[in-house]
Protein backbone atom coordinates (compact mmCIF):
# COMPACT_ATOMS: atom_id res chain seq x y z
CA UNK A 1 0.00 0.00 0.00
CA UNK A 2 1.32 3.49 -0.32
CA UNK A 3 2.27 5.75 1.71
CA UNK A 4 -0.76 8.48 0.28
CA UNK A 5 -3.09 5.76 0.02
CA UNK A 6 -2.47 4.89 3.66
CA UNK A 7 -2.89 8.57 4.52
CA UNK A 8 -6.19 8.55 2.65
CA UNK A 9 -7.77 5.58 4.53
CA UNK A 10 -6.58 7.04 8.00
CA UNK A 11 -7.73 10.61 7.41
CA UNK A 12 -11.11 9.20 6.56
CA UNK A 13 -11.53 6.21 9.17
CA UNK A 14 -12.27 6.72 12.94
CA UNK A 15 -9.92 5.19 15.56
CA UNK A 16 -12.61 2.64 16.11
CA UNK A 17 -13.41 1.56 12.43
CA UNK A 18 -9.31 0.90 11.91
CA UNK A 19 -9.06 -1.14 15.37
CA UNK A 20 -12.39 -3.07 13.91
CA UNK A 21 -11.02 -3.76 10.68
CA UNK A 22 -7.55 -4.73 11.83
CA UNK A 23 -9.30 -7.13 14.26
CA UNK A 24 -10.69 -8.59 11.57
CA UNK A 25 -8.22 -8.93 9.61
CA UNK A 26 -6.26 -10.57 12.46
CA UNK A 27 -9.30 -13.10 12.94
CA UNK A 28 -9.40 -14.33 9.33
CA UNK A 29 -5.81 -14.60 9.13
CA UNK A 30 -5.09 -16.53 12.43
CA UNK A 31 -8.13 -18.89 11.43
CA UNK A 32 -6.61 -19.61 8.21
CA UNK A 33 -3.46 -20.14 9.45
CA UNK A 34 -4.75 -22.50 12.67
CA UNK A 35 -6.82 -24.63 9.76
CA UNK A 36 -3.65 -25.21 8.23
CA UNK A 37 -1.77 -25.93 10.24
CA UNK A 38 -3.88 -27.94 13.16
CA UNK A 39 -5.51 -31.39 11.15
CA UNK A 40 -8.46 -31.60 14.13
CA UNK A 41 -8.67 -27.81 14.36
CA UNK A 42 -12.21 -26.16 12.05
CA UNK A 43 -14.06 -23.72 12.41
CA UNK A 44 -16.77 -24.06 14.85
CA UNK A 45 -19.25 -21.02 13.88
CA UNK A 46 -21.56 -23.00 11.10
CA UNK A 47 -22.20 -19.73 8.47
CA UNK A 48 -18.15 -18.80 8.92
CA UNK A 49 -17.63 -22.54 8.38
CA UNK A 50 -19.29 -22.56 5.06
CA UNK A 51 -17.42 -19.29 4.29
CA UNK A 52 -14.04 -20.85 5.25
CA UNK A 53 -14.23 -23.24 2.44
CA UNK A 54 -14.98 -20.85 -0.47
CA UNK A 55 -12.35 -17.85 -1.39
CA UNK A 56 -10.44 -15.40 0.66
CA UNK A 57 -12.03 -13.02 -1.09
CA UNK A 58 -15.88 -13.81 -0.03
CA UNK A 59 -14.15 -14.22 3.67
CA UNK A 60 -12.53 -10.92 3.56
CA UNK A 61 -16.24 -9.35 1.81
CA UNK A 62 -18.78 -11.41 4.43
CA UNK A 63 -16.64 -10.38 7.34
CA UNK A 64 -16.45 -6.75 6.34
CA UNK A 65 -19.71 -6.21 4.65
CA UNK A 66 -20.90 -7.80 8.71
CA UNK A 67 -18.65 -4.57 10.40
CA UNK A 68 -20.25 -2.14 7.96
CA UNK A 69 -24.00 -2.91 9.56
CA UNK A 70 -22.62 -0.46 12.38
CA UNK A 71 -22.51 2.44 10.39
CA UNK A 72 -26.17 2.26 11.10
CA UNK A 73 -26.44 2.53 14.36
CA UNK A 74 -26.51 5.92 15.81
CA UNK A 75 -23.39 7.99 15.41
CA UNK A 76 -22.96 8.41 19.27
CA UNK A 77 -22.91 4.64 19.62
CA UNK A 78 -21.02 3.16 16.54
CA UNK A 79 -17.59 3.50 18.55
CA UNK A 80 -18.90 1.50 21.62
CA UNK A 81 -19.95 -1.27 18.76
CA UNK A 82 -17.06 -1.06 16.89
CA UNK A 83 -14.85 -2.01 19.74
CA UNK A 84 -17.03 -4.39 21.17
CA UNK A 85 -16.58 -6.05 17.93
CA UNK A 86 -13.23 -5.71 17.58
CA UNK A 87 -12.62 -7.20 20.79
CA UNK A 88 -14.51 -10.22 20.14
CA UNK A 89 -12.27 -10.77 16.78
CA UNK A 90 -9.24 -10.14 18.75
CA UNK A 91 -10.84 -12.96 21.21
CA UNK A 92 -11.76 -15.60 18.39
CA UNK A 93 -8.24 -14.92 16.49
CA UNK A 94 -6.32 -15.26 19.68
CA UNK A 95 -8.25 -18.72 20.61
CA UNK A 96 -7.76 -19.68 16.97
CA UNK A 97 -4.02 -19.44 17.78
CA UNK A 98 -4.20 -21.42 21.15
CA UNK A 99 -4.32 -24.61 19.14
CA UNK A 100 -1.24 -23.75 17.14
CA UNK A 101 1.54 -22.62 19.44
Amino acid sequence: MTTITTLIIACCLSTAQITLTAATIYDIESTYYALAHCEQCYESNPVQRQLFKSSRPIVYAANLALNSTLLFLPKDAQPIAQYILAASHLLAGTLNLRFVF
